[in-house]
């Protein structure tokens, strides 16, 4: 059930995409401004690929527990440069399928 547009999507990854390739802060610092960009798209409004790296993403950054409403924030602070890598690497990846969606809807 995708309830936002690929016009929506496509906004909200290209400014996450351009959060993890425009700054000089961490990588963690960078990754949770790119998410705070998406945050509000769920794996239900995508499809096939795009559901399954969605869902990585999350899975990724709320794999250690924490208190209740922290559980992002710490994860991001407190993970390991492979897994940060690997968050930003899946979050270019989605922003790659909804871009050639995106494209598609235009032409």
């Amino acid at each position: 059930m995708m309830n936002n547009s690929i016009h929506y999507k496509f906004e909200k990854l290209l400014k996450a995409r351009y959060a993890l390739a425009a700054s000089r802060a961490t990588l963690r610092d960078r990754i949770d401004e790119s998410y705070h960009h998406f945050w509000l798209l769920k794996e239900d409004d995508f499809e096939g690929e795009g559901k399954k790296i969605r869902g990585e993403i999350q899975r990724l950054i709320t794999k250690n527990k924490a208190k209740d409403g922290y559980v992002v924030a710490h994860n991001i602070r407190h993970m390991p440069l492979a897994r940060a890598e690997e968050i930003a690497s899946l979050i270019l990846e989605l922003y790659d399928i909804v871009a050639g969606e995106y494209l598609k809807s235009r032409l």
